[in-house]
């Protein structure tokens, strides 16, 4: 649905935060920029981002689970969704 309906783009910015903020408390110094570059890359390689970014900064350490906090509806999602329901 993200690509979809829901715009997920601040919850990855919470998310990218929140894992960059746990490997700084396991001493890995990281950027948010380069988690977030690290991220792109392996999407581009149609891999799961969430899990191959953590992967390659802490293979060990369990990651933060991913939350919905900042996913929020596209201004269009509403009336898209009034129109679809009229054919239904």
């Amino acid at each position: 649905m993200g690509s979809t309906l829901l715009d997920e783009e601040a919850a990855y910015g919470y998310y990218i935060d929140k894992c960059v903020k746990k490997l700084e408390s396991l001493d890995i110094e990281v950027s948010s920029d380069s988690y977030k570059k690290k991220m792109v890359e392996y999407a581009h390689k149609s891999l799961d981002p969430i899990r191959a970014t953590w992967h390659y900064f802490a293979l060990t350490e369990p990651r933060p689970l991913w939350t919905n906090e900042g996913v929020s509806l596209y201004p269009e999602t509403i009336d898209a969704l009034e129109k679809l329901s009229q054919n239904y």
